[in-house]
């Protein structure tokens, strides 16, 4: 079974209640800083990680920023349709599988999940109760410094740049827009508001007067807030 070179959000019943939290934006937008500051203002947020079949930069993990796979591993996932979606991207592979999204949610956790801008986008159509997050600078010679400056190779910089004209100009149809002027409690709050309106929400309640995320009330989310 061929991988196709596509974007694909599958829509699972199973998800399609959660709130999650996407972050999203240009290579080197700073989009891994944002999630860090994030989980520490909100406790409740739990980082999903996602597959990728590029290569390990030096300063990377396995399975903290992403689990680094072999391109079968996303035709076998394809077939059993166990992801939630994936994308082709800068000639990678990237997935979320729903093994990840179970992992974070069978512990109450809130799910925040870095994408590319497109499949965020499309993936908040899926999920409607998504935040889409929006994070980088306003021009690509900005980006480009970044780019440089964490010392990605020339090759990768001209793959990357080619793409994120394009990716800046979709900066407002996302919920928050944090491009690196807004202070960080605003972006906190814009992200807490909208757990808010989602614990609140239509969505299916256990025994103990709870959403399956654990979030019912504002107080409560506003107890998981670290000022």
């Amino acid at each position: 079974m061929k991988v196709t070179h596509e974007e694909q959000v599958w829509r699972k019943r199973e998800h399609s209640s959660i709130p999650f939290i996407v972050v999203s934006g240009p290579s080197g937008g700073g989009k891994t800083t944002l999630c860090n500051a994030l989980m520490k203002r909100i406790t409740a947020l739990a980082l999903l990680i996602e597959h990728t079949s590029r290569k390990k930069r030096s300063k990377e993990s396995d399975q903290l920023e992403y689990y680094f796979v072999e391109a079968i591993w996303f035709t076998q996932c394809l077939h059993e349709k166990a992801l939630v979606a994936y994308a082709d991207r800068y000639d990678n592979l990237y997935a979320l599988s729903c093994g990840e999204v179970e992992r974070v949610c069978s512990v109450g956790g809130v799910p925040l999940v870095v994408l590319d801008v497109h499949l965020a986008l499309k993936f908040r159509t899926a999920y409607p109760l998504t935040c889409a997050v929006f994070v980088g600078p306003r021009t690509v010679d900005e980006i480009a410094e970044r780019l440089k400056s964490r010392g990605d190779s020339t090759v990768d910089i001209a793959k990357r740049l080619a793409l994120v004209e394009e990716e800046l100009q979709l900066r407002d149809r996302f919920d928050v827009d944090a491009d690196g002027y807004i202070p960080l409690d605003e972006i906190v709050g814009a992200v807490i508001k909208h757990l808010r309106r989602a614990s609140s929400s239509n969505i299916q309640h256990g025994d103990n007067g709870k959403d399956r995320l654990g979030l019912a009330t504002a107080a409560e989310l506003d107890k998981g807030y670290e000022s």
